[in-house]
């Protein structure tokens, strides 16, 4: 609390892993969180949740309840699950978003390490500025487009209107929640 009462703000993301160490350590941690950004997979081996059906297809309605979970876990700012298909938040006071990522064409993709770090990076330098969800989740897909373009995970991502640019070239995708 002494953090927070300085006025420092915290942030978490998670590693992916195979385990059963999410709903035992991410939840004790969230209490001193301000902002929760992690992906499906993530969101939903904290919560015990499936957020996809067993084609692998997203399931919506339980990434919500899967959100709603985490919040009820830290009084955050902002909890953000993202996915291939975009993202989803819910802020401290009950607002909901949600945002498509961009549609890519065949074969810009040429590796998917370090996407989700490039989009959490976008969120939080959006929010470190006071950039509304909607432009902080714009971001953060435009982010991890640009890291998807390289194999490596941080060559392609460059400068921030290089970044933004990518929404002008690509469409964004219906958001996967409604």
């Amino acid at each position: 609390e002494s953090v927070r009462s300085a006025g420092i703000k915290t942030s978490v993301d998670v590693v992916s892993e195979e385990s059963d160490r999410f709903c035992r350590i991410v939840p004790a941690s969230l209490r001193h969180t301000d902002y929760l950004i992690l992906n499906e997979i993530e969101a939903g081996r904290t919560t015990g949740m499936k957020v996809r059906n067993s084609k692998g297809r997203l399931d919506g309605k339980a990434l919500v309840r899967a959100v709603e979970a985490l919040s009820e876990l830290g009084d955050m700012e902002l909890v953000c699950v993202h996915m291939p298909e975009g993202a989803y938040l819910r802020l401290r006071d009950g607002r909901r978003l949600s945002r498509g990522s961009l549609t890519l064409p065949k074969g810009y993709i040429a590796g998917t390490v370090g996407a989700g770090d490039a989009f959490c990076a976008g969120m939080l330098y959006g929010l470190h500025e006071s950039w509304d969800a909607a432009e902080c989740l714009k971001l953060g897909a435009c982010a991890a487009a640009a890291c998807l373009k390289h194999p490596s995970a941080t060559e392609g991502v460059s400068s921030l209107r290089a970044v933004l640019k990518l929404s002008e070239q690509y469409p964004e995708r219906p958001a996967p929640v409604e």
